[in-house]
Formats: C-alpha cells, sequence, structure tokens
C-alpha cells in the first residue's frame, strides 16, 4: 500500500515537471513578429511602450499576457512622428486611407461612402451579367453573398451606425438594385450594420484578450445581465460602436434577463 502511494506521488510529480517544461518552452518561443504590411507601416508614425520598445509594426504575442498587459496595466503609448519638425506646419488631408477605409477630416465617412458605392457598382455588373446568362436565383444570392457584401459592408461595424441619411439612402438603394437583379429581398445596411455589432459584442464578451472586454466588464449591471450604457456628450459619441451596440445587446436580451441573486 505505502509503495502504491509512492508510485502516485511520483506520477503526480512527473506530470507537474512536465507540464511546468511545457509552459517554459511555449514562453520562451515567444516571437514578437513583424506585421508584414508595408501599407499599415508607412508614413514614419512610431507607437513606443516602455515594456516592449517600438510596436510600430509589429504583432502583439499572446505570451507573457502581454495583450492583458496593454490594456489593463500599462498606460498610454508615446506616439512619436520623426519626419515633424519644430516651426514647420504640417498640412491637413482631408481623407486618409486606412485598411481599406477611407477616414475623413469630418468623420462623417462621406468620402468612404462614396468609396463603398463605386466598388459596390463595379461588382454589380457581374452580377447583372450572371443573370443575363439565365442562372438561378439560388445561384445569383451565392454570388452575390459571396462578392457584394464583402465590398460595401466591410469594416461596417466601424462605419454602419454613423452615416448620414443620404448616404444610408445611398448604400440602400445599391442593395435594392441587388435585389431586383437576385430576385429576393436582401438585408439593407441598417439590419446587416446591427446583426454584425451584436456579433462583434458578443465576441468582445468572451474574449477575455480583448482591450474592450474589462470595459464592458465595468458596465455590466448589479441587477440583470443587462449592460449599463455609457454617458454621451455628443452625437457622434452616441452613434459610434460602443454605446449603439451595447443597445442593441439590450434590446436582444428582451424580457430573459434575469435579476442576479
Amino acid at each position: 500500500m505505502r509503495q502504491l502511494v509512492y508510485l502516485l506521488i511520483g506520477l503526480n510529480i512527473l506530470s507537474h515537471q512536465k507540464a511546468n517544461s511545457a509552459m517554459n518552452e511555449e514562453e520562451s518561443m515567444c516571437i514578437i513578429e513583424n506585421g508584414g504590411d508595408s501599407n499599415i507601416c508607412r508614413g514614419g508614425l512610431q507607437v513606443f511602450y516602455l515594456e516592449l520598445g517600438n510596436v510600430t509594426c509589429i504583432i502583439i504575442p499572446k505570451c507573457h499576457q502581454f495583450r492583458r498587459h496593454l490594456s489593463e496595466d500599462w498606460g498610454e503609448p508615446l506616439v512619436k512622428f520623426p519626419e515633424a519638425k519644430e516651426g514647420v506646419s504640417v498640412d491637413m488631408m482631408e481623407d486618409y486611407k486606412y485598411l481599406g477605409i477611407r477616414i475623413d477630416n469630418k468623420l462623417d465617412w462621406s468620402k468612404n461612402t462614396e468609396a463603398v458605392y463605386k466598388k459596390g457598382q463595379s461588382r454589380l455588373y457581374f452580377l447583372r451579367r450572371l443573370r443575363s446568362s439565365n442562372i438561378c436565383r439560388t445561384m445569383l444570392r451565392m454570388f452575390y453573398e459571396s462578392v457584394v457584401p464583402s465590398a460595401i459592408m466591410f469594416a461596417v461595424v466601424c462605419w454602419g451606425s454613423r452615416l448620414r441619411v443620404a448616404d444610408t439612402n445611398r448604400i440602400n438603394k445599391l442593395i435594392r438594385k441587388a435585389s431586383d437583379v437576385v430576385g429576393m429581398e436582401l438585408d439593407s445596411l441598417t439590419v446587416v450594420s446591427e446583426k454584425r455589432m451584436l456579433s462583434k459584442l458578443y465576441a468582445i464578451l468572451v474574449n477575455v484578450s480583448h482591450p474592450l472586454h474589462n470595459v464592458l466588464g465595468g458596465h455590466r449591471s448589479t441587477f440583470s445581465q443587462r449592460l449599463i450604457p455609457p454617458r454621451c456628450n455628443t452625437e457622434r459619441h452616441r452613434k459610434s460602436f460602443l454605446p449603439v451596440a451595447i443597445k442593441l445587446y439590450n434590446s436582444s436580451l428582451g424580457g430573459s434577463d434575469t435579476l442576479s441573486q
């Protein structure tokens, strides 16, 4: 009996040593890699963290809890622009393309809407050509879902709720044209935007390494499963992702959220 106890203790020690060695091996393989995208890294702007150094064009790894420290423990990064010179004025750009999105200096997304509309029209051309070949509705719908939304709904989580009425109607007009070609009703911009924003919020809630995970945790109600919306002093803030997504989340709960015990 005593030998059996010693054997179990020995196996337990070996299992812990193996787990620790695997963990140490994983930590030793922690490599900070370059982002590898010259379009993102161009412009000369540099971002520094005291703990990591220059992180302008690198992918922050998950090891050593870097991402948790980035969102919780470390302060704001130091941003430098080496090409800027003292006393020299810098021309302000009216719009700039970043990660496939057109961002204008007024943040009304009008430039991005123009670019999205042009992309949608070009994709709609191929959809019409398919219909002229007597392709069935199912195949037309499959082609639409595969080709058109990737152009007109790209990053809709960022801008979908902040468009002007005229820009929203313009995108919806494009979708209605596609509906006529396909022969069935397609989801409008608002429907797609709300679905993706809600899906993104759910993904953040379950991803503890996301920078907004703890922010949303601070908005949890102590009486129910609902999230408390942040205070918004401007219309721009009220229509941004977090307030709108929280409102959609609370609406999706309906009367199903129960009071915490």
